[in-house]
This record gives structure tokens, C-alpha cells and sequence, in this order.
């Protein structure tokens, strides 16, 4: 998404509203194991102060993956909404760093992103929220009684048995091949 500072001229307050198609949306998702299942309706209102603007997101979709439990595909919603202040790279340059003084910094100062230009892209912002929402090992939420059925047939009763009675993980099994070969 991105946005014309000129766009504003006059204006303290603007409202943008874009969606993400499939396409563009799983482009936030690359390199990760999180794929769209909808495209992603994205809400923003910007108020301009100077060269400043607060940013009030709000960002609705569905996200899809597999279950870290019983590897089934699960279709989950993503309801976000987050706000971000985004400063001129240009004018913080010009407040604090032209002088040979430290700048401390407070919480409020942690928060703030920065653009250059006459344009701010928040595509990067929006992905972040995003994953920000996201679970990170995801598993199915809704039906536990389904998601342990599926656990059964997918990973079966007989590999975990085996497993326990030779102490092997499975995770660990490419490394003692490895070891075999030598």
C-alpha cells in the first residue's frame, strides 16, 4: 500500500482502503509457512501533524496452514488493528542528529518508523502486524477432538510407539544418518 505525501496538499486527515488480493497477499507471507486464504481487506486513516503521521490500520483476512499437531490444513481469520507513527527520515535527522549531543530516547520514541521521499510504503508495516498476530506454532483451535483423530492417522500409533521404545525423535533422524555414513 502505498501513499503520496502530496496526496494530503491542504489536508490534516485522509482514509485509504485497499485489498489485498490473493496474489499480493501470500506476497506477505513469503518465507514463512502462512499462506492467504482470502484476500485482505486493509483499512487506514492518516493524520498528518508537519511531516509526521499517525497511522490507525486495520487489517481483515484469512490465513492458511498446517497444523503443528496433526499436519492438517487449518484456515484461520486474522482481525488486527494496530497503530503506527511514521516520521520523516529527514526530520529526525534534522532534530536530533545535527548536533554532537545524545539523544535520549523514551518509550513513545521506540515506536515511531520512519519514511524518505514524497511517498511511505506500509507494506512492510502491514506485513509486521501481521505476523505479529500470528501464532508461532501453529495448531489447530477449534476442534481438538478432530485435530486428535487426524494426529492418529497421520502420525499413527505404531511410529509413535516405535519411536519411544528406541528414544528416537524424529526431528533428529537426517543428523544419525549423517553419522552413519562416516
Amino acid at each position: 500500500m502505498l501513499v503520496s505525501v502530496k496526496e494530503f496538499g491542504s489536508e490534516r486527515q485522509k482514509t485509504f482502503t485497499e485489498t489485498l488480493e490473493l496474489a499480493a497477499a501470500n506476497d506477505l507471507f513469503e518465507g514463512t509457512e502462512f499462506k492467504a486464504s482470502s484476500p485482505f481487506k486493509v483499512n487506514a486513516v492518516m493524520t498528518r501533524i508537519d511531516r509526521t503521521f499517525r497511522v490507525l490500520v486495520s487489517i481483515r483476512g484469512d490465513v492458511q496452514f498446517e497444523c503443528g499437531r496433526c499436519l492438517e490444513q487449518v484456515s484461520e481469520p486474522v482481525d488486527v488493528d494496530t497503530e503506527w507513527v511514521l516520521m520523516s527520515r529527514s526530520d529526525w535527522v534534522d532534530r536530533y542528529e545535527d548536533g554532537d549531543e545524545e539523544v535520549e530516547l523514551n518509550e513513545e520514541d521506540l515506536d515511531i518508523s520512519f519514511y524518505s521521499g514524497d511517498d511511505i510504503d506500509l507494506s512492510e508495516l502491514i506485513r509486521e502486524a501481521i505476523m505479529l498476530e500470528l501464532p508461532t506454532h501453529p495448531i489447530c483451535q477449534v476442534d481438538t477432538a478432530a485435530c486428535d483423530a487426524a494426529y492418529q492417522s497421520n502420525v499413527g500409533e505404531k511410529a509413535l510407539k516405535e519411536n519411544e521404545e528406541a528414544e528416537v525423535d524424529l526431528r533428529w533422524g537426517p543428523l544419525k544418518d549423517i553419522k552413519l555414513k562416516n
